[in-house]
């Protein structure tokens, strides 16, 4: 499988209707969790090695700073679903996303030591 099931059913790509959900908050919540835990589910199927998700979402840079509000406000409003390791471990194989986890732990500061040594 190459998308998850939510982007599979996508009329346009994913970074146009992440675009398009600017009033609607929630489908863009729903549109970048699908999307990392999509990727977060590949990492754990893989058994080699190094894995690089290729996703238009995370590769476009005009996208980085909101991606990561999105990501910060359900981090707040999830905790107990989302954990930070899996995130950025998730993060790690995208484009951007050592930009994403630096800004992420930057928010996060409690989590800084357990990251560092996760990683």
């Amino acid at each position: 499988m190459s998308e998850s099931v939510l982007v599979s059913q996508l009329q346009q790509g994913i970074s146009i209707e992440f675009e398009r959900s600017k009033n609607d908050p929630a489908h863009k919540i729903r549109l970048l969790l699908s999307e990392l835990l999509f990727i977060a589910s590949e990492l754990k199927d893989q058994k080699a090695g190094n894995y690089v998700k290729q996703s238009d979402l995370f590769e476009c840079h005009i996208y980085t700073e909101e991606i990561l509000d999105v990501l910060c406000i359900a981090m707040a409003e999830l905790p107990n679903l989302l954990n930070i390791l899996d995130i950025v471990e998730a993060l790690m194989c995208v484009g951007n996303g050592n930009k994403l986890v630096c800004q992420l732990v930057a928010n996060n500061p409690e989590s800084f030591l357990e990251v560092c040594n996760s990683l």
